[in-house]
C-alpha cells in the first residue's frame, strides 16, 4: 500500500495537496516535470512510494516518473539543509572524485544517500553536471565548486557549518 491510500506518514494537509495536485493534472502527461516540481515544492522532496501513483494518474511510465526525477536532481526523501553532490561521472572520476567522496563520507559520517544526524547535510551522487573540463566537480545547493580536491573539503563543509550557526544567531 502506498502513501496516498495509507498516509504514510503524510500529514493530511500534504495528502490533500497531492490529490489536489494529480487532480489537476490528470491524464496529462506532458505536465509530469510540472507535477514533480509542485510535489517537491509541496513536500521538500519526491517520495518514492507516490510516483507509482503519478504514472497512473498521468498516464506515463512509471519508468519516466524515475527520469524525471533523477534528471531534475530532486531528492527522494526528507534532505538535509545543504545538498552535496560529488560528481561521478566519467571525467570527474578519472580526475579523483572518489577520494573526494571518501573523504566526504569520513568527515560527514554518512553514506551517499543519507543525511547527518543533525539535518545539516545530505550526500548523494551525481552522474554529470556538465562541467568536464572543471572536474572533478561538487555541487553544493546548485553551487558549484570546480576542481574539487579532497584536501579542500574540510574548508567546504566548514563553510556551511558556519553559516548555518551564523543563521541561527
Amino acid at each position: 500500500m502506498n502513501m496516498m491510500q495509507d498516509g504514510g506518514g503524510c500529514p493530511a494537509d500534504h495528502r490533500a495537496g497531492l490529490e489536489e495536485i494529480l487532480a489537476r493534472h490528470a491524464r496529462q502527461s506532458a505536465h509530469l516535470p510540472l507535477v514533480i516540481q509542485q510535489i517537491y515544492d509541496l513536500l521538500g522532496h519526491v517520495p518514492d512510494d507516490i510516483l507509482p501513483r503519478v504514472a497512473d494518474v498521468l498516464q506515463v511510465s512509471l519508468a519516466d516518473v524515475y527520469a524525471t526525477v533523477y534528471q531534475h536532481l530532486l531528492a527522494r526523501r526528507p534532505a538535509g539543509r545543504h545538498v552535496i553532490y560529488v560528481c561521478e561521472g566519467t571525467s570527474c572520476y578519472l580526475r579523483g572524485s572518489r577520494q573526494i567522496l571518501e573523504e566526504m563520507v569520513e568527515r560527514l559520517g554518512i553514506q551517499p544517500g543519507e543525511t547527518t544526524p543533525d539535518g545539516l547535510f545530505s550526500l548523494e551522487i551525481g552522474r554529470c553536471f556538465g562541467a568536464c573540463a572543471l572536474g572533478p566537480v561538487v555541487v553544493v545547493d546548485q553551487e558549484v565548486y570546480p576542481r574539487m580536491e579532497p584536501s579542500k573539503v574540510a574548508a567546504l563543509l566548514e563553510k556551511y557549518r558556519q553559516e548555518a550557526q551564523a543563521s541561527c544567531h
